[in-house]
């Protein structure tokens, strides 16, 4: 890779949304494939319980008894206890995997990046279970090492904390930057957030099929 000068120090993604398809939303409430729609639930209520459900797990991490895997089973477990519903837990994981699969055209862009020398990091409110996943099923791990992957359930606070834990946490990650620091994602709040940091943030198009060549025509427009 042959580095050269570009007014982007550092590129920081959101994973579900932008790099991987959003899970628990769509798990739950597709009105075709989820399991509220397999199983017969009431959409409403199930939308009603969804956020309290991940907040449960957005902040903890994993030990040597709550392993990813565990935490994955207590999830569902939490679930199965407020709607009784037949398939077990096994068969409500296997359908998560089903959910979990690239945005399109990422996987390129993302290459574009690496090949520019530009640093990159993950920055994701999320649980060990889902993320893991999610790199996995993606190949992430070949862009992002580990220090640059940033959730919330290893920082201990979410993206609009009033501390800035997650942000700082993908500064401390990416060290001194020649260049500013580039932020996608998928929420409109947390970009906000990251502008009070002090970062450029780009809201990223989820429910467009060319949020890829969006983002790489801004790059393009930014210098990289």
């Amino acid at each position: 890779m042959n580095p050269h000068t570009t007014s982007i120090g550092a590129v920081v993604f959101d994973i579900g949304g932008v790099l991987v398809r959003d899970v628990w939303e769509h798990l739950l409430l597709d009105p075709e494939k989820s399991v509220a729609a397999v199983c017969g639930l009431d959409m409403k209520e199930v939308a009603d319980f969804a956020p309290a459900l991940w907040r449960a797990f957005e902040l903890r991490p994993c030990s040597e008894t709550d392993t990813p895997e565990a935490l994955e089973r207590q999830y569902w477990e939490r679930f199965r206890s407020r709607f009784p519903v037949s398939l077990s837990i096994d068969e409500l994981i296997a359908m998560t995997d089903d959910f979990i699969c690239p945005v399109a055209g990422m996987t390129a862009l993302l290459e574009s990046v690496a090949e520019r020398g530009i640093p990159m990091a993950i920055c994701s409110n999320n649980n060990e279970f889902w993320i893991r996943k999610q790199m996995q099923k993606a190949g992430l791990h070949r862009f992002f090492p580990e220090e640059r992957v940033i959730s919330s359930s290893r920082v201990g606070a979410v993206k609009d904390s009033p501390g800035f834990e997650m942000f700082r946490a993908v500064t401390g990650a990416l060290g001194r930057l020649d260049g500013g620091t580039v932020f996608i994602d998928d929420r409109f709040e947390n970009i906000v957030r990251c502008r009070a940091y002090g970062w450029t943030g780009i809201f990223f198009p989820q429910a467009n099929s060319g949020g890829a060549g969006y983002l790489e025509s801004l790059f393009e427009r930014m210098g990289w």
